[in-house]
């Protein structure tokens, strides 16, 4: 076998790594999540990958998500999405420069359920309207462009993002991303509780 054989076996044994890696982590974030209260949506974890050959920029996945629900607010869906690569199609604001862990809420309103089948473009939120040279930042709907405001039926959201190499373990789990993410709602609700 050549070496450049091996580079290629390597590299690609490697992203299978990686997304078994990826998948601890999100089935831990799913054991915090329903810990406090909120179920996950099934299993998926990948949208919009290609099977087409005239489509190759597609065939490993842009991010991998996770959606939450709660009976107690059926109006907010909660996402946790890692941004893997640098914005295949050039939809995000800002070029990414190394994979992101995001999380945020999606508020339809008072009285209101979030839907049943969910729109998975919602897990790249952060990726399309937050900073992602800025840990942390904390987005809500002034940050639209207003060729989107009539696009969602949300009525508010809020997200925050940070470099996936800063989540080592469990507890970096549950300090950098659940809490914060149920912090983020909190406030929501604080501000807009539901009626």
């Amino acid at each position: 076998m050549s070496d450049e054989g091996k580079s290629i076996l390597a590299g690609l044994k490697q992203i299978r790594g990686f997304f078994e890696q990826t998948s601890l982590l999100l089935r831990t974030i799913d054991d915090q999540m329903r810990r406090e209260g909120w179920k996950s949506y099934g299993n998926t974890v990948t949208s919009n990958v290609s099977q087409s050959i005239q489509n190759p920029k597609a065939w490993l996945p842009e991010y991998l998500f996770r959606f939450f629900f709660s009976e107690k607010n059926e109006n907010l869906l909660l996402s946790v999405s890692i941004l893997i690569d640098d914005d295949v199609y050039g939809e995000y604001i800002t070029k990414m420069v190394e994979p992101f862990v995001t999380f945020g809420y999606f508020d339809y309103g008072r009285g209101k359920k979030a839907p049943d089948s969910l729109n998975y473009a919602l897990a790249a939120w952060y990726g399309y309207y937050g900073d992602l040279s800025v840990a942390g930042t904390i987005h809500s709907r002034e940050n639209w462009r207003e060729d989107e405001k009539e696009k969602y039926e949300f009525e508010s959201y809020g997200s925050a993002g940070l470099p996936l190499v800063e989540i080592r373990n469990s507890v970096d789990v549950s300090n950098k991303i659940v809490h914060p993410l149920l912090d983020l709602v909190s406030n929501s609700l604080k501000h807009n509780p539901p009626g």
